[in-house]
Parts: structure tokens; C-alpha cells; sequence
């Protein structure tokens, strides 16, 4: 089994650095020669320097050209283009892409905002001959071929008739299917997929698609968080891994922020953010964030085309500042590599009462 991945670098490779952060996963230590992460650049290969490539292979990560792989597939399926943004558009077509660069050798396909625990070579020994998803595209394990080809032959039919496959799966007041997670959803709840195979791997870890809500199997009363050795427990159970996706990354972020703010300040009550995610109606606090992450990012490309914030320099960026940490890439950095926001996890700093002791 191989650990795979695929990203489309469709801006400039520093602004894909510090939207994307790649560059993370070398890293992060959790590939190796033998089980290194292959990057499938499905878009922008030509924008990879051997500088990038180089910094990256030595972390163990293989960047690949796939755009023609990628021009078949969109030759083929070209009516999700004309229904989904470029960006939906290529979470569909990435698997069909997978299943032919493959060549049906088993694999587990990461988002590129997903970070693992485990070393890539224990969690292959670990899912060996496994099928499924925890029910997002993020984790998706590929063994057995004909899982695979079912999962593809649905995205085939939904390019032809949306409208068929929404109303086979759907009930008549959901949403339109709109994304790759969407149909997949409703194909594990229609019982098309399954995610079955994946019991052991449930059964051993802390593993959840979102960690603003962390409910896992067997997760009983509120969640005690340690990080023994490094590695993050609820439970006495490691978690399988963190996936830094906008919500959680910007929530990561925010506490980060304001935390070192207040770290010289004994007096200030514990600190408890809100989820701006569950909010029906915006609120001061997530306004004031909202504001200051679009300074960040201005900020960051003005001083990208002003050539003072170089590839080389977005490969180890940290935060100067406090305000740096609204920055997804800074703040998964900070998070997941050095292992700072954990006291997140308690009972009087968590958004929700009653998850954490």
C-alpha cells in the first residue's frame, strides 16, 4: 500500500505554499524512504522549481505530473465542469486519476490539510487489505479494486445525470449534491460504499473527520486530552490525525492567537473562543477575526509580489507576531509541528461544555 495525495498549484507557488503548506509534510517526519507520500499535481506542475522539489523529496514526499492523466478524465466526465467550480470540479475527477495512475496497486488517498500521527509505514501494516473512508474523501483507503471502481462508476453517472443520481440517493429536501464529500456521504448512507474494513483502525484510534467536533467509537463521557511522548490521546487512544481543514484550522489559529497574547497575563480568565461555524448569526468576535485574516493574507501577497517573502522563507515560517497565527498554514505549523494550542482541549476552553474534563 502507498500514501497518496493530490494538489493543483493554480496561483503562484509561494501563494500555494501558504495556502496549501506542502511543504508541512516533509516536515512532519511521518514518511520515510519506504513509505514516502506521493503528490499527484493534477494542474501547475511546470511551476515546481528543483529547489521546492528537492526540499520536499527530502522530507520524503514525491511530487508527480499528472495533468495528462487529468486532461483525460476531464475529456471524459465534462459535464461536472459545467455544473461545479473549478475546484469541486477537480475533487471529482482526482479519483478516477488515482485509479488509473495506481494501476491498481492499494492505497490511502490523504487531503493535503491532514496530518497524520502515525508513521506512514505503521498505519500501511495497520491497513493492509482495508476498504473505505471514515466518511469524508480526506481518509479514503483503496485495497480492494472493486470499492474503488464503484466509487468512480458513481461520479461517471452523476456526470451524466446529476439529477438521477441526487434523486436515487437523496431524500427530496436535501441540498444538491455539490461536492465529492456530498456524494460520498450519500453513498455510504445509501449503503453503495461502505467504510466496514476500517473497524480495526476505529476500534485502536481517536479518529473524526472535523476536531470541532470530535466523537469517535466508544467515546464515553467527556474526553480527557494528553500528549504522551508527543503524541496526541483523548482517551488514553491516539488520535489518528489532525485535520486542519478552514474551520478548525482558523478555530486553531484564533486560540493560538489570543492564548500568546495573554501569556503574560496570570490575571486573565481562561480563555473560551466560540465556534463561528455553528453560529446562526455573526458575532463581534467572529467579525474582528474574519477582518484580521484578510489583512493577513493581503499582507502576505503584497509581500510575496514585493519579493521580500521568498519560497525559501515560507518553508519555515513562524509567527513574529500574534496576528501571524490566523495565517492556516502558520497556525497548522504551530499546531500540528510543534504540538502548542493542546490547552484547547479542557473543559473551560473548549467552544462546547461537556466534551472535555
Amino acid at each position: 500500500m502507498q500514501i497518496v495525495s493530490t494538489a493543483w498549484i493554480d496561483s503562484t507557488l509561494e501563494e500555494f505554499e501558504l495556502s496549501v503548506g506542502l511543504g508541512l509534510h516533509a516536515d512532519h517526519g511521518r514518511a520515510s524512504a519506504a513509505a514516502p507520500l506521493r503528490v499527484f499535481v493534477m494542474s501547475g506542475f511546470e511551476k515546481i522549481t528543483p529547489a521546492y522539489a528537492a526540499h520536499l523529496a527530502a522530507g520524503h514526499v514525491l511530487v508527480e505530473d499528472a495533468s495528462a492523466v487529468l486532461a483525460t478524465w476531464a475529456a471524459r466526465l465534462p459535464h461536472i465542469g459545467e455544473r461545479l467550480n473549478r475546484y469541486e470540479t477537480l475533487c471529482f475527477l482526482r479519483w478516477p486519476l488515482l485509479r488509473d495512475a495506481m494501476q491498481g496497486a492499494p492505497f490511502l488517498h490523504i487531503d493535503l490539510d491532514l496530518f497524520l500521527q502515525p508513521s506512514f509505514e505503521a498505519l500501511i501494516a495497520t491497513l493492509k487489505g482495508c476498504s473505505g473512508t471514515l466518511g469524508s474523501p480526506c481518509f479514503v483507503v483503496a485495497s480492494d479494486r472493486a470499492w474503488l471502481d464503484t466509487w468512480c462508476e458513481e461520479i461517471a453517472a452523476f456526470d451524466r445525470d446529476p439529477e438521477g443520481s441526487e434523486s436515487r440517493l437523496l431524500p427530496p429536501s436535501a441540498p444538491r449534491i455539490g461536492s465529492d464529500q456530498r456524494l460520498m456521504g450519500a453513498l455510504l448512507r445509501a449503503r453503495v460504499l461502505t467504510r466496514e474494513t476500517l473497524a480495526p483502525l476505529l476500534e485502536s484510534h481517536a479518529a473524526f473527520d472535523n476536531p470541532l467536533t470530535p466523537r469517535f467509537r466508544h467515546a464515553t463521557g467527556p474526553i480527557t486530552a494528553s500528549r504522551p511522548d508527543g503524541i496526541d490521546h483523548f482517551n488514553d487512544r491516539p488520535v489518528l490525525f489532525w485535520h486542519m481543514q478552514n474551520n478548525f484550522a482558523q478555530f486553531a489559529g484564533q486560540f493560538l492567537m489570543v492564548e500568546q497574547m495573554l501569556r503574560n497575563r496570570p490575571d486573565s480568565p481562561p480563555l473560551r473562543l466560540q465556534n463561528a461555524f455553528v453560529q446562526r448569526a455573526p458575532t463581534g468576535e467572529g467579525i474582528a477575526f474574519q477582518a484580521l485574516r484578510a489583512a493577513i493574507r493581503r499582507e502576505h501577497r503584497r509581500q510575496v509580489a514585493a519579493g521580500g517573502l521568498t519560497l525559501e522563507r515560507i518553508l519555515r515560517l513562524e509567527a513574529r507576531a500574534p496576528t501571524d497565527l490566523l495565517a492556516r498554514g502558520i497556525a497548522t505549523r504551530h499546531f500540528v509541528l510543534r504540538g502548542e494550542g493542546r490547552a484547547m482541549f479542557s473543559a473551560d476552553r473548549w467552544w462546547e461544555p461537556g466534551v472535555f474534563t
